[in-house]
């Protein structure tokens, strides 16, 4: 039996990454959490990750946060607000708060998928 895709969560209020760990726990995603990018990219599970769901309150510089998650080759699903206006990042999949529910969970299977670690 294939163990199910482990997810980083990197938000740095806990209230939010809490719920965003309940629901891809709850969608069967093993969930890794963290309050930031530096530390979720020291930590023991980073290379093991299939994807990163990353607030973008979590980004101290996007340019350099973003290519850092990008250079590992692992999908990266970036949660903005509407208010907030991005450059261009090809490698990222975009994710408007606070609307994230199903959507979200889609996304991390779609980003998973190529990998062959669908969880259902």
């Amino acid at each position: 039996m294939r163990q199910p895709a482990l997810v980083l969560v990197v938000a740095p209020d806990s209230a939010f990454r809490h719920s965003l760990e309940f629901a891809l726990e709850a969608e069967g995603f093993r969930v890794s959490a963290y309050e930031t990018i530096a530390k979720a990219a020291s930590s023991k599970m980073f290379p093991c990750a299939a994807c990163a769901v990353v607030d973008d309150k979590a980004v101290v510089d996007l340019r350099d946060d973003v290519e850092a998650l990008q250079n590992t080759g692992m999908p990266l699903l970036l949660l903005t607000s509407e208010s907030r206006k991005l450059p261009p990042l090809p490698m990222a999949r975009i994710l408007t708060k606070p609307y994230l529910g199903e959507l979200l969970v889609d996304a991390v299977l779609a980003s998973v998928a190529p990998i062959g670690e669908l969880t259902t």
